[in-house]
Parts: C-alpha cells; sequence; structure tokens
C-alpha cells in the first residue's frame, strides 16, 4: 500500500501537482483531505490576511524530497483530525523560494504554525507525529 502511495505521489508529482489535488477556488486549491496549495506569494499574503484567530500549519516541502512525501500522509490525517479548527497549506520552495525566505527555511519538511499574523513555531525534520500534534495544541491554547 506504501509503495502505490510514493508511486502516485511521485506520478503527480511530475506534472507539477500534489497528491489528492482538487481544484476549488478561494484561498489556493485545496486537497481532498483538507490541505490548501498555496501557489504565490501573493497568495501566501492573501492566506494570512484573512486568517483571523485561525491557526495555520505551512507544510513548506519539495517535491523531490522524500521526508517531505512521507510526511504528507500525517499531515493528511491531522488535517482531518482539526478540521474547521486549524487550515493546513502546503507551500513548495522550489516555485515559491520567497515565501522560504520568510521562514528562513534550511531544511526541509519544515512545518510552521502562524496565528493572528505571527510566526509560532517550526518543526523542521521528519518529525513523529506525536510532535506535531503537540504543537498544534500547544498554538491552539495561546490566548
Amino acid at each position: 500500500m506504501m509503495t502505490d502511495m510514493v508511486r502516485a505521489i511521485k506520478g503527480v508529482a511530475s506534472t507539477g501537482a500534489v497528491a489528492l489535488l482538487v481544484g476549488c477556488g478561494g484561498s489556493g486549491q485545496k486537497a481532498e483531505s483538507g490541505i490548501h496549495i498555496i501557489r504565490s506569494a501573493s497568495e501566501y499574503t492573501r492566506t494570512i490576511e484573512s486568517a483571523g484567530d485561525k491557526l495555520l500549519v505551512i507544510d513548506l516541502y519539495a517535491d523531490w524530497c522524500g521526508p517531505c512525501r512521507m510526511l504528507a500522509p500525517t499531515l493528511e490525517e491531522l488535517s482531518a483530525t482539526y478540521k474547521g479548527r486549524v487550515d493546513f497549506y502546503k507551500v513548495n520552495t522550489d516555485n515559491n523560494p520567497e515565501i522560504a525566505r520568510v521562514f528562513n527555511v534550511n531544511g526541509i519538511p519544515h512545518i510552521a504554525f502562524m496565528r493572528k499574523k505571527n510566526h509560532i513555531n517550526s518543526l523542521v525534520g521528519l518529525n513523529p507525529k506525536e510532535a506535531y500534534v503537540e504543537a498544534i495544541e500547544k498554538a491552539l491554547a495561546l490566548p
């Protein structure tokens, strides 16, 4: 099953899309799981400006990154778990280096947590699911 998923991701990645992408209007395209795709700096700015108090989890990744592909199912699961409370986004750092610079990305996957236009925390590299849950819960608990 994992091999089929990796093949599907590689096949979709070669087209410049992300696995499970469907068109959806609004701020970025949205995967079936609820992960939005940010494709430009202007789209990123609109997303941050319109988020209000909602927690944003931003996955800064690259299509060629093995750990990024390994993390994708965890983020999809978390997006379903936190649906309505947290918005999840993906930003391809190869296509959007200016957004990567905002977060001082030196390694990927780089997961940034933002709320009220403020960068709260980041997790770099492939971490256990519990680390992402803990970071989300801490960010949600902030006033």
